[in-house]
């Protein structure tokens, strides 16, 4: 996965963190809830490959 790839999935991650947290809001729901159905949701999308993390990318 190159640079692009990476930047376009954290700026959809970002989308998806405020849409969650205006959809918990909309519904009375504490933000936190929502986060994590988001992201068990996250889980199941096809072709979404998990992230590994070197050192180089923490120093």
């Amino acid at each position: 996965m190159d640079a692009v790839h990476v930047f376009e999935l954290v700026i959809a991650m970002l989308f998806a963190v405020i849409a969650l947290h205006y959809l918990a809001h909309r519904l009375n729901l504490p933000p936190a809830v929502a986060l994590i159905v988001g992201g068990a949701g996250m889980a199941f999308i096809p072709g979404l490959r998990a992230c590994r993390w070197t050192r180089s990318w923490c120093w």
